[in-house]
């Protein structure tokens, strides 16, 4: 380059280029650049605002007012340009609009999420950024720096007769090929192309860091970058702590809009629906899968209105195979506790199948995911992985009896729910409230029902008089009522008592309740059951327990799929999100206000109270006569409301507006089933 182009770029304009959500950390961002940061030129200011996360509008339009005062506040700032997106683009889309609008040959690019903590002489980088014939020169960071990445022997080399001190990585290091989109300097000429060829070539669905490094490694490309970074750290992350705090997750690729329920044409007016895909698609399972379980609804005449098969979801909602939209309080019979197509699933998902979904022998995603396991639940000192609830119950036991040296295993409730029958041995000793059966190739040796308060008396005395031959009791929680203060605790105390193990399936609770049962009641159990929620659907399960015990687990024989890589990630991402403040509480108030809501109409109509169990899993009950209560269900179908005579959950999507669309749609529903005359009820 010739002194004269070079004296232009060192004197002249620099583009600061910020793919933005409009979140007030860029605030911290700019201020911090403009105190730290020496240049005698101009800056021009280019921004895009993605609406990605959950930003206030008050915050946005503090955001917004920042930028049109930068000029004021800012002497060295020429011009501002916003662009705002009215829906949320992408890491990729914002970059292709902020290129659109580069003019000068060195620009400064920031995130809307660090925060500058030295002084940086921009004049002096920029002139070593063009001697040095380098692409980019990085600001380094706290978050790159972690872990040794600028200290270790062999992978950085000190750059000589650079103005500010310079280190460059070596091809041994992990950031070798990187030209990351951190806060950096560089030559637009070069930057620019080399950036927009890699996302135009690359799988849009995957993070853009990555993608640009796999494209200067796929071309060999490293020593003509020749990207450098600062010796001294100077600036940090703000942007994790923020997003930790708001409960959201780094967002990078574009996201379909949240419909809401108004938007989907709900409720119906009680037509019914012409469900002629489902039908046909019920004549093909008939014939060609034999041996299904009773479908939830039950096969019904042609026009029952409750859909079978069901094809997409999103958030609180689900279609059928003949386009209909319904409200969902099915949520996969309970597997799903975010919502559908929640982005921290969703993401993982597509980032992960760029990246392979088998890897045998294992992926270092199950150490994290049991870890997570082990923080969340109590006494989870060790954890097996199983592919299912009916799996993970026959493993309990197996452990249970290894560990005891006792042949007989009783459950109690509802244990690997929906199980379909499965877990139920065959009546070989009788008896009211249980089946008996020798254990021999079953999970259990007897399935005790919980119906009552009578029931858990019962289940105390059993292990009282018989514990001495029983390896374990475990105990999920019934459905339709919860259990009664201080059963837990007096059966722990009578498991301690006779050298009986404790167990627990918290398939359906573990990430409902906040701690599950076991802190809802205040007991720790020795092994305890995990299925439903624990990959959002996806089929996976545990079981976790005190170490002694575990030790006594079988080999893994496969059945766990150490190699299923996407199970373990989604399930990592699920179990985080479980972590984020507010989890709990938001699944307690909405089942709190639904059942309120459903109560409240039942009551207006001369019913009893409908909704039974716990909040975050409504147990639903209308007049008692079955063949009524189905006519109620079809009738909620009608109006868009895809729920059971039964357990139904609620989800983290589920919001204010489903409630008042359910309750309208029951309300309907009783009025069109049931006559209401002088106090009585007249099925029509």
């Amino acid at each position: 380059m010739n002194a004269r182009a070079h004296d232009g770029i060192r004197a002249g304009c620099v583009d600061i280029t910020t793919t933005s959500t409009l979140r007030p950390t860029l605030i911290r961002t700019y201020r911090s650049f403009f105190r730290h940061v020496r240049h005698s030129g101009c800056f021009r200011v280019l921004v895009t605002a993605d609406p990605a996360y959950p930003v206030s509008e008050d915050e946005a339009e503090e955001v917004r007012a920042f930028l049109r005062d930068l000029p004021r506040l800012d002497d060295r700032v020429c011009s501002v340009v916003v662009e705002e997106f009215p829906r949320h683009v992408g890491l990729q889309g914002a970059l292709s609009v902020l290129f659109a609008h580069k003019r000068a040959p060195v620009g400064v690019h920031l995130e809307d999420d660090w925060e500058f903590f030295r002084d940086v002489d921009l004049d002096a980088l920029i002139e070593d950024l063009v001697e040095q014939e380098s692409t980019q020169i990085s600001f380094a960071s706290d978050h790159v720096a972690r872990g040794g990445t600028f200290d270790r022997e062999g992978e950085v080399e000190t750059v000589l007769g650079t103005r500010v001190p310079l280190r460059r990585l070596t091809a041994a290091s992990w950031a070798a090929y990187h030209l990351p989109l951190g806060p950096h300097v560089h030559q637009t000429g070069r930057w620019v192309p080399t950036v927009a060829k890699a996302l135009a070539l690359s799988d849009p669905i995957r993070c853009p860091d990555e993608r640009i490094r796999e494209h200067v490694i796929a071309e060999s490309s490293r020593v003509h970058h020749n990207a450098l970074w600062t010796e001294e750290i100077v600036v940090r992350d703000i942007g994790r702590t923020w997003l930790r705090k708001r409960g959201a997750h780094k967002v990078l690729v574009p996201q379909r809009n949240s419909l809401g329920v108004d938007a989907l044409g709900l409720p119906r007016d009680g037509a019914v629906p012409s469900l002629t895909r489902s039908a046909a698609y019920l004549a093909d399972e008939t014939r060609l899968l034999p041996g299904q379980p009773a479908a939830d609804p039950p096969a019904a005449p042609e026009d029952d209105p409750r859909p079978r098969f069901l094809e997409r979801a999103e958030g609180a909602v689900v279609w059928d195979v003949d386009g209909f939209p319904y409200i969902d309080l099915l949520c996969g019979d309970g597997g799903v506790i975010l919502g559908h197509d929640h982005p921290a699933v969703t993401r993982t998902i597509r980032e992960r199948t760029v990246k392979g979904l088998a890897l045998a022998p294992a992926s270092p995603a199950r150490v994290v995911a049991a870890e997570l396991i082990a923080k969340a639940i109590a006494g989870a000192d060790s954890v097996r992985f199983v592919p299912t609830a009916v799996e993970a119950v026959r493993v309990a036991a197996e452990v249970a009896r290894r560990f005891t040296g006792r042949p007989r295993v009783v459950a109690a409730g509802p244990v690997a729910w929906p199980s379909g029958g499965r877990l139920t041995p065959p009546a070989a000793h009788g008896g009211a409230g249980h089946d008996g059966a020798g254990h021999d190739g079953a999970a259990v040796d007897e399935v005790v029902a919980l119906g009552g308060v009578a029931d858990e008396e019962q289940l105390i005395d059993l292990v009282t008089a018989q514990g001495a031959g029983l390896a374990a009791v475990l105990v999920a929680a019934p459905l339709h009522r919860p259990l009664s203060a201080g059963f837990l605790r007096g059966l722990q105390r009578a498991c301690a008592r006779r050298g009986t193990l404790f167990a627990l399936d918290e398939g359906l609770t573990a990430f409902r309740l906040p701690g599950g049962l076991a802190a809802a009641h205040e007991v720790v159990p020795d092994l305890v059951c995990l299925s439903h929620g624990l990959a959002s659907g996806l089929s996976a399960a545990a079981v976790a327990g005190r170490a002694d015990v575990m030790r006594e687990a079988p080999p893994d024989d496969g059945c766990g799929r150490s190699g299923n890589v996407l199970v373990y990630e989604v399930m990592k991402a699920c179990l985080r999100e479980y972590a984020q403040p507010g989890h709990y509480e938001r699944l307690a108030e909405t089942g709190r206000r639904l059942r309120a809501a459903l109560d409240g109409v039942a009551v207006r109509r001369g019913l009893d109270k409908v909704v039974h169990g716990h909040d975050q899993m409504p147990y639903l009950r209308f007049t008692g006569n079955a063949a009524v209560d189905q006519r109620i269900v079809g009738e909620m179908a009608r109006r868009g409301v895809l729920m059971r005579i039964g357990p139904n959950f609620v989800s983290r999507a589920h919001d204010r507006q489903v409630v008042d669309v359910v309750a309208d749609a029951l309300a309907r529903s009783l009025d069109r089933v049931l006559d209401v005359e002088g106090g009585g009820r007249v099925a029509r």
